[in-house]
């Protein structure tokens, strides 16, 4: 079959079309991520792979979505300056491998990729400038550039080449380099993070102060405990490299996850709720908090699950044998429980409830 256009503007089908040709290789068992009920999800997608657009690939028990030679040339005729280097050469999105390591490295980026696009922040080729634009002009946030447009900036990306970031976020306030660890504990390149974060400080913070943190994705809420309880393997995230690293999940929460983060201002009127019956928080208390109960324990806010912040709280009330409270969405109670124990009384947030009054603001 020789497929002669594209599906129509604004459809679910040129959605995954153009996705996947950002990415290279989309892994099937995330499609539920693109906007839409399952079974329409199926049937867009089957219907691309009937009309010659899309294909499966599988080898070695990985599976993924892969776009046909036909899907290139009609998206290169209609997108010839945003996705040329995606679709066209050497480009690793391009010349596709079939070792499984590097055809996991594309799912992860574009798991990635596709929750904050379902967030609404700029993260495809034609929503935003280039990199090298922006850095010169940094006037649009929030906006995600991937570490393959990183690559546009020549030789920095030289100093950060084993770095398994699958691209940085930027908003007005912050600089968040974006992991995914998906269902893994992967193998920290740490000198190679350390100087990512080396190169944002001297080539992104020259002209305007931003505060760097770390945003990991996960597949479940339950990795938290495996991840505190191990500093060794996990150290990069714990030891204070950021001082804050946000375990978002990779699901509809991740995404309001990063909304929230993007927006302080959410956080800061999450935060006046929360402390609502509570006492404010003290200076002179020797353990990282954000208010205090009415006996005077120590409390602290855990809706962004920031990874270092929980591993110095639960350090700091082992160290001197006391015990405090967490308040969290519902959907992380389980798993902060599970690190914590006795150690702390957690009070979980109703998300639904949370989502039903965001979005009549």
């Amino acid at each position: 079959m020789n497929p002669t256009q594209l599906p129509a503007e604004g459809t679910l089908a040129l959605l995954v079309l153009q996705i996947i040709a950002v990415s290279g290789e989309f892994p099937p068992a995330f499609s539920g991520h693109f906007p839409g009920g399952s079974s329409y999800i199926g049937s867009v997608i089957g219907k691309l792979k009937k009309d010659g657009l899309l294909r499966s690939y599988t080898k070695n028990g990985l599976r993924g979505l892969r776009l046909t030679a036909s899907a290139k040339r009609l998206l290169l005729q209609k997108y010839p300056f945003d996705l040329a280097p995606y679709l066209t050469g050497t480009s690793e999105t391009n010349s596709l491998k079939s070792e499984p390591e590097r055809r996991l490295r594309l799912h992860r980026m574009a798991e990635a990729l596709q929750i904050l696009h379902n967030a609404q922040i700029p993260s495809l080729p034609w929503e935003k400038p280039s990199m090298q634009d922006w850095l010169s002009n940094p006037t649009l946030f929030p906006v995600y550039y991937s570490s393959r447009e990183f690559k546009s900036l020549g030789s920095l990306c030289t100093k950060i080449r084993n770095s398994r970031m699958t691209g940085v976020l930027f908003t007005e306030q912050a600089i968040f380099p974006v992991y995914n660890m998906a269902s893994t504990f992967p193998r920290w390149a740490y000198n190679a993070e350390i100087r990512l974060k080396a190169v944002l400080q001297t080539e992104f913070c020259r002209n305007a102060q931003f505060a760097i943190s770390g945003i990991v994705f996960g597949s479940s809420s339950m990795q938290i405990p495996a991840i505190l309880n191990d500093m060794a393997q996990n150290h990069f995230l714990l030891d204070g490299s950021y001082p804050h690293f946000y375990f978002l999940t990779l699901d509809h929460f991740g995404e309001i996850g990063a909304i929230k983060l993007c927006q302080p201002d959410m956080q800061e009127q999450l935060n006046e709720i929360l402390s609502e019956n509570l006492l404010p928080p003290s200076p002179s208390m020797p353990i990282e908090h954000d208010a205090l109960e009415q006996d005077g324990s120590p409390v602290l806010f855990s809706y962004l699950c920031d990874l270092p912040r929980l591993h110095r709280f639960r350090c700091a009330l082992t160290l001197r044998n006391q015990t405090g409270s967490i308040l969290c969405f519902d959907y992380q109670a389980d798993a902060l429980q599970a690190v914590f124990g006795a150690q702390v009384n957690i009070t979980s947030i109703d998300f639904a409830a949370y989502e039903r009054v965001l979005l009549h603001q």
